[in-house]
């Protein structure tokens, strides 16, 4: 390359690769060519700004820059810088900035003096690149003990969290292609990387990329793009770069790989009995391997060996296991190790207590779950029954011998289970060891008939008269208060439980023969005309009782009960009742009961209508008959006149409006009746001036007033006259 030589403009230890183009400066007097226009650059490059300066030598410069963040300006280098110059008279000038992180990121500028004055550079600006950082579920990956770095493709993001797909890689120093070591890229399959380089010198260059030193077919850029790596793809990778003057080869980058894991020992599933070790092993010829061994798909905390070691196997264990193979690129699940843990019997059908009657089957059922095969065994009262080892145990034709405590043992290789005792009882019908005893005793005594009986409780008592039951007497023992000739009769009782009953032997109560007494005396009665009158008497004395109702001393043919009813009563009914009883002991008459019909009042003097002068007294009066007593209500016009509840009304003091008819309402007990009306007529009265008119003088203009009084019949009108004359529409008593 003439005047000039290839080098690396830019050099980036990142994961990126960005060119940057050398710029030409033309030499002229004191004047500066544009710095390189905007840079970026990744983090821990590279990066030069170069300004030529023409004019006369010597020059002195000071570079300075303006951070974006802070935006004061610093003086970079400090220090000035004196360059005779070159054979033209210009002067290249350039600032390096290394290792360029965030701070650098900012604006950059030279100011170059020489004896004639100084002159100022236009402001290059530099921005530093924020490129993807590889993570691991979060954690920046470090680089390995080789200087290699690993990047796992599928988790790869950038600081926004976008996802991405792709590696990029950087070349060896192009000026040192003889380097001992070569770098390494190691990825996953399927995914891509990516290689790039930048170089200045004499244009134009031309590029060839080479994998094991065999040229890659259309590579002729500075980038080389590999896509859905797979095996086939690794190798050593580097490129050539020549131009005019001459060729260079960059250092070399093996691309490895990674492969999946392969799992070449599988665990194998397993039966145990419960408290008994088991272990689980997965082997893989996976390099830096690692193992997570999973519980039905969950993992388990600390187990990440090659053997998964139980000591002390429970129920709780029983499960599928896996082991989950991993390497930097993709894991393996193991095939699935079932672990079956035998299950003790467990019984989930118990014997269960009863009692049963003698001569009954009864059958006890036991039922256990666990590993199969499980063995029966049936035991009562501790002792094991020979040949009953089935789930069931049916005793026939019991008796009180069969009487226990049974149990079922349930066993199988993981354990054994014992159930529940389950009480057979037997029980023992009733039987009378007392027998209720017969007795004679006299009227209005008291008598117990007792029983004692033996048998399996509860005992149930009913006692019988003649066979019939008694109601609510269910006690041992029967207590007749009071006996008389009804009570005479046999008396058992039935005793029963649930095996079964006994009636007892009869006892016999007989109660002495005794005169009839009345208990209940029929009562007398007065009643209405129609009414319903029942007599009633109640008697007791040795059955049976002969009744016979007599009136007024005769027989009442028919009527031989405890009760008379007569439905309608009349007068004829009216009289003395009374009822004889007898029996074999005697005769009894009961006390007269009388009998009386009511009356309904009768009138028998109807009030008179009467003519009277005003302001006289007024009388009437009405005579009724009927069984007392008689009640008395007075009508004025069809309207009850309050208080008048005698047998005479009167008005001390006649007026007009007591003009009207009257008439009066008798009633009783039996019935009511109202009398005829009498009419009160007025008699009139001409009018009788009480207060004539009186003379009056008055000046003229002056009111006067004329007032007249009269009496008479109403109504009274009146009719003002002057000197003989009507004056009309004076009708009133003052004028």
């Amino acid at each position: 390359i003439p005047n000039g030589r290839l080098a690396l403009s830019l050099w980036l230890l990142g994961i990126a690769g960005i060119e940057l183009c050398a710029q030409e400066v033309d030499v002229g007097p004191p004047r500066l060519t544009e710095p390189s226009f905007t840079q970026i650059v990744n983090p821990r490059g590279v990066a030069s700004v170069a300004v030529r300066v023409e004019g006369e030598a010597p020059f002195s410069y000071n570079w300075y820059n303006s951070k974006k963040k802070e935006g004061d300006a610093t003086t970079v280098t400090g220090e000035i810088a004196t360059y005779k110059g070159n054979p033209d008279g210009s002067v290249n000038i350039s600032l390096i900035i290394e290792d360029i992180n965030e701070e650098d990121q900012g604006y950059y500028w030279v100011v170059v003096k020489n004896d004639h004055g100084e002159a100022k550079s236009i402001k290059a600006e530099l921005d530093v690149n924020d490129p993807p950082k590889p993570k691991d579920d979060g954690v920046l990956i470090p680089p390995g003990e080789d200087g290699s770095v690993f990047f796992p493709v599928p988790n790869w993001s950038d600081d926004d969290g976008n996802p991405t797909g792709d590696v990029d890689a950087t070349l060896p120093e192009l000026d040192d292609p003889n380097a001992s070591e070569n770098a390494l890229v190691r990825v996953c399959p399927d995914s891509m990387i990516m290689f790039s380089v930048a170089v200045i010198g004499a244009t134009p260059f031309t590029f060839q990329w080479q994998k094991d030193g065999v040229d890659i077919p259309e590579t002729n850029s500075n980038i080389l793009l590999l896509k859905n790596i797979t095996d086939k793809d690794e190798g050593g990778y580097r490129i050539v770069i020549k131009n005019v003057a001459g060729d260079l080869a960059s250092g070399i980058v093996d691309l490895e790989v990674i492969d999946t894991p392969f799992i070449t020992k599988h665990p194998a599933g397993a039966t145990v009995d419960p408290g008994k070790p088991v272990s689980f092993e997965v082997d893989s010829d996976t390099k830096n391997a690692r193992i997570q061994w999973l519980k039905d798909g969950l993992p388990i905390r600390g187990a990440t060996d090659d053997v998964l070691q139980f000591t002390n196997i429970n129920q709780s264990d029983e499960a599928r296991y896996t082991a989950k193979v991993t390497n930097e690129c993709a894991s393996s699940i193991s095939n699935a190790a079932v672990l079956v843990v035998n299950d003790p019997p467990m019984f989930v059908v118990f014997p269960k207590s009863t009692t049963g009657n003698p001569g009954e089957s009864v059958t006890f059922r036991g039922l256990a779950t666990g590993t199969q095969p499980i063995s029966y065994q049936w035991r009562r009262d501790g002792n094991n029954l020979a040949d009953e080892i089935a789930t069931s145990l049916t005793l026939d034709n019991i008796s009180s011998s069969d009487a226990g405590k049974f149990r079922i043992v349930a066993s199988n290789s993981a354990g054994t289970a014992i159930s529940p005792v389950a009480v057979l009882g037997v029980n023992h019908p009733p039987r009378i060891v007392v027998q209720p005893i017969a007795q004679t005793v006299d009227p209005e005594a008291t008598i117990t008939f007792r029983v004692i009986a033996t048998g399996t409780a509860p005992l149930n008592y009913q006692w019988r008269k003649s066979g019939v039951n008694i109601p609510h007497e269910t006690k041992p023992q029967l207590v007749l208060k009071k006996v008389d000739a009804d009570d005479h009769g046999s008396y058992s009782v039935l005793v029963i439980n649930v095996a079964g009953s006994v009636l007892s032997n009869p006892g016999l109560l007989k109660v002495n023969d005794v005169v009839p007494s009345i208990t209940r005396q029929p009562e007398g009665a007065t009643v209405n005309p129609g009414s319903r009158v029942t007599f009633v008497v109640s008697a007791k004395g040795t059955k049976p009782l002969a009744f016979q109702w007599k009136k007024d001393g005769n027989i009442i043919e028919d009527e031989r009960s405890t009760e008379l009813t007569i439905r309608s009563v009349g007068e004829k009914d009216e009289g003395v009742y009374s009822v004889g009883i007898s029996n074999i002991a005697g005769e009894v008459a009961s006390n007269p009961a009388s009998l009386f019909v009511n009356n309904p009042p009768v009138i028998k003097v109807q009030p008179e209508g009467q003519e009277i002068f005003p302001d006289e007294e007024f009388k009437i009066r009405v005579v009724a008959e009927g069984t007392p007593p008689l009640n008395y209500e007075w009508y004025k016009n069809g309207t009850k006149i309050s208080g008048a509840t005698s047998s005479v009304f009167s008005i001390s003091s006649v007026s007009e409006s007591d003009q009207a008819v009257y008439w009066a309402t008798v009633s009783n007990m039996a019935g009511s009746v109202t009398s005829e009306a009498a009419a009160l007529g007025a008699i009139d009265l001409p009018p009788v001036i009480l207060q004539h008119p009186e003379n009056q003088e008055v000046n003229p203009g002056a009111g006067v007033r004329f007032y007249v009084s009269a009496s008479g019949t109403a109504p009274l009108l009146y009719q003002w006259k002057k000197d003989g004359q009507l004056l009309e529409d004076k009708t009133d008593k003052n004028l």
